[in-house]
């Protein structure tokens, strides 16, 4: 069972399809796994609709993956049906996978689920989904839900990275969480001095790093963020001013401040770095 999950590509593709008609769980897991890996015809393209048709609860979830990785565009209705689903997995994975399918038409409830929602799994896979729509529209929504107090710190590290991924900076901010997430002053550290020029200095590290070990908002901290936000005229940069507006940047807390820092920066213009304001 473990070799068909992790080695399916050298197993025939009908075995494999065989495979889904196994009575066990885990048999039908790993075979779905594999197929994920690889290309695959007509007649597996039904047995995979099949699952995620006949699957809630068991491997729809994965089958509903699968769609969306490999556009089979015919399994829209299914995924849509799935959104409904009362399994919140087969949820969070055809949020993500009718956006994969450029399913605009279901765009509006997807985001009403994720703002709803405080599922976990609903709320991680819809960030996901959010990130990967055309347009800045989203990015607002995805901050947004990161303020929400209730969100277990896991949670909030996956809706933060959906919001850096808006911008493609996805990588930059894993290794900043990984750093911060160890020990607060040493990513707070590289990351500010990172971002030096760009509408931070590197005089400011250390202010920054005992922000970031108390865990509140700093007045120097608050400008600046401002600042970046109010010199531009980009989307991003709109719609991370629409939010300050709406929430009140006081209210944000740090994390999600370093966040909107390394958005505004990455949409910057590094050929004119912006003027601090004193403090």
């Amino acid at each position: 069972m473990k070799r068909l999950g992790t080695i399916g590509s050298t197993i025939p593709e009908t075995e494999l399809r065989e495979q889904l008609d196994s009575p066990l769980l885990t048999v039908r897991v790993n075979a779905l796994q594999a197929l994920g890996n690889i290309s695959f015809g007509r007649k597996t393209e039904d047995a995979v609709l099949n699952q995620l048709s006949c699957g809630e609860h068991t491997t729809a979830w994965i089958a509903a993956e699968i769609v969306g990785k490999h556009q089979i565009k015919r399994g829209v209705e299914l995924l849509r049906w799935g959104l409904g689903s009362s399994d919140h997995f087969l949820q969070g994975k055809c949020m993500v996978a009718l956006v994969r399918l450029g399913d605009t038409d279901s765009y509006a409830q997807i985001v009403s689920l994720f703002k709803s929602s405080d599922n976990p799994r609903i709320i991680i896979h819809g960030a996901k989904a959010l990130s990967l729509m055309e347009g800045m529209s989203a990015l607002t929504v995805i901050l947004r839900k990161s303020i929400d107090p209730e969100l277990p710190a896991s949670v909030v590290d996956e809706v933060l990275t959906a919001a850096a991924a808006t911008v493609s900076q996805e990588q930059r901010w894993y290794h900043f969480l990984q750093k911060y997430n160890k020990n607060r002053y040493v990513g707070a550290t590289e990351f500010i001095s990172d971002l030096d020029g760009v509408g931070f200095r590197k005089e400011d590290i250390s202010m920054f790093a005992k922000m970031a070990g108390q865990e509140q908002m700093l007045p120097h901290f608050t400008k600046t963020l401002e600042n970046l936000a109010a010199v531009s005229n980009s989307p991003v940069a709109l719609e991370i001013r629409s939010l300050l507006s709406d929430i009140g940047i006081d209210h944000i807390p740090v994390k999600t401040a370093f966040c909107i820092a390394l958005i505004l920066s990455a949409v910057s213009d590094r050929a004119h770095p912006l003027t601090v304001l004193p403090y």
